[in-house]
């Protein structure tokens, strides 16, 4: 679901977390990173570098 919201909104990494739950847009981070090996932030710059 992070990835899923990340790849499909326009919403910041901040609202992301929010709104799945996580205290604060670093525990947000820690945990994704930790899950998918690269951080969530990396994922939203290889969008907008694609989408132009």
């Amino acid at each position: 679901m992070q990835l899923d919201l990340i790849l499909n909104t326009k919403l910041t990494l901040g609202v992301i977390g929010d709104y799945l739950g996580y205290s604060d847009q670093a525990h947000f981070h820690r945990v994704f990173k930790k899950i998918m090996g690269y951080p969530p932030s990396s994922v939203q710059r290889e969008i907008e570098r694609i989408q132009g």
